[in-house]
């Protein structure tokens, strides 16, 4: 059968398709030459993936960066090798990227080119496609510097004031204003080189209470008490495959021991005029303090006596000697013992100072 048309024609057999011709005398169809045919062909269009992005990080030394455009072509096509890439500026093709090894970028800075795809062997291509860069700097950071040392703390959950743990809330604003990551990144702060490592158990340095640490093996000890760092990880949001890493240090003040002493007795007098009353106006507190510090030099610690749990928290209302008791017979004494060099205190010891009876000797008659 003729193909009724000839223009417009759409092929029924994919890739290659023969098509013979006729030769007819118009006065005279019985001559005519049948011998020739000729074969359609459709070449491939390149298939492209859809969304390419380069992910690429770059050294923080480099002030000068570029970037090797074509590393994206596996990334565009499947079969890259067979295929022809031509890069541009713009989405028209209009302004060509003529050397697209060493290409210009800004880090930390998304930016997109466009490519269009040929097929090597017939040059036939589709539309350009957008290509989105992903340039991030790698960039190790050594801020290294140590935050204000806080004192071991006691909640009344743990075994003492003295065990090396206590709560940090520490200004992240100024740290990560120190650490001064670049522009388009993100800091993330970890407890061990392996979390930090596999992005797991990221903490609040706000409010960041650290674990036991017996177990680490980054402990220092310092003049005051322990020092210990906090690892953390710089992301860019760009490029999650670049960061930098880095630490800083925090510190725990130990606090003062404080001994726990005997109670304080005296016997009932007649110095306020009742020796019945249970009251008593000689009570020496200090006495207690060398028994309280112990071996702790006296110069560097402060022994306050207190009448209230508060008022030894808060360093309220010391007492002196003479001390008279207001409760009559025993009287509870909290202590508060604070280093004189870093503040830190405890207050957790107490005794009683106790009134004792005066014996009463009855009338008797002459024998």
């Amino acid at each position: 059968d003729a193909i009724p048309k000839t223009t417009n024609y759409t092929n029924t057999t994919a890739n290659t398709q023969p098509v013979y011709v006729r030769l007819e005398n118009i006065d005279n169809a019985a001559c005519f030459d049948a011998s020739k045919s000729f074969n359609l062909i459709v070449n491939a269009l390149p298939i492209l993936k859809p969304a390419p992005e380069l992910e690429y990080c770059l050294s923080a030394a480099n002030t000068n960066p570029t970037v090797n455009l074509t590393l994206a072509e596996i990334n565009i096509s499947d079969n890259y090798q067979n295929e022809l890439f031509k890069y541009y500026e713009d989405a028209l093709n209009l302004d060509e990227i003529t050397n697209p090894t060493e290409y210009p970028v800004v880090s930390n800075t998304r930016k997109s080119v466009h490519v269009k795809v040929f097929n090597k062997a017939t040059l036939c291509s589709r539309d350009s496609i957008e290509l989105v860069l992903n340039i991030a700097t790698e960039d190790d950071n050594d801020y290294n510097d140590t935050q204000t040392p806080v004192c071991d703390d006691f909640t009344g959950m743990e075994a003492s004031d003295a065990d090396q743990i206590t709560l940090f809330s520490l200004n992240r604003t100024a740290i990560v204003n120190s650490i001064n990551p670049p522009a388009n990144t993100n800091v993330f702060f970890y407890e061990s080189i392996d979390n930090r490592a596999n992005s797991t158990e990221e903490i609040d340095i706000t409010n960041y209470r650290n674990k036991n640490l017996s177990s680490r093996n980054d402990i220092n000890t310092v003049a005051n008490g322990v020092q210990f760092p906090i690892y953390y990880k710089i992301l860019s949001t760009i490029n999650n495959n670049c960061q930098g890493l880095g630490l800083f240090y925090v510190e725990i003040n130990a606090v003062p021991t404080a001994n726990q002493v005997a109670e304080l007795e005296v016997c009932d007098s007649t110095n306020d005029g009742d020796a019945t009353n249970g009251i008593a106006q000689n009570f020496d507190l200090e006495r207690q303090t060398q028994s309280i510090l112990g071996v702790q030099n006296d110069t560097d610690y402060k022994v306050t006596y207190h009448l209230a749990k508060t008022d030894a928290n808060f360093a309220n209302a010391p007492l002196s000697s003479p001390f008279t008791n207001t409760t009559r017979d025993s009287q509870l004494i909290y202590i508060r013992v604070t280093n004189n060099n870093t503040g830190c205190f405890t207050d957790h010891t107490s005794f009683n100072v106790i009134v004792n009876k005066l014996p009463i000797a009855n009338f008797v008659e002459d024998l």
